[in-house]
């Protein structure tokens, strides 16, 4: 407990420099302390499963996206050959 309250006030200190003369600051106390709170609890197994199974959906969306994107790319490249053709041809 004694570390958590080193790192907390260590953190404090550091937020107070940085806002001394230069209006509100992004960083928020609160939302610091939130995370200290919340990321010192340990994950279950169920809660790792879901954040996997959620990486796993979300890899498999952005490699549709990437295969999308490689067609949409190819698309282009031979419409701008056609444009090429047509340009010099007349």
């Amino acid at each position: 407990m004694q570390m958590t309250r080193s790192i907390a006030q260590d953190a404090r200190a550091l937020s107070d420099q940085r806002t001394q003369g230069s209006g509100p600051s992004t960083r928020r106390w609160i939302t610091m302390s939130w995370l200290f709170r919340t990321l010192r609890v340990p994950a279950s197994e169920s809660h790792m499963g879901f954040v996997l199974a959620l990486c796993a959906f979300a890899m498999g969306l952005m490699s549709l996206a990437i295969v999308w994107q490689a067609q949409v790319i190819a698309h282009q490249r031979d419409v701008i050959k056609w444009l090429e053709t047509l340009k010099f041809a007349s």
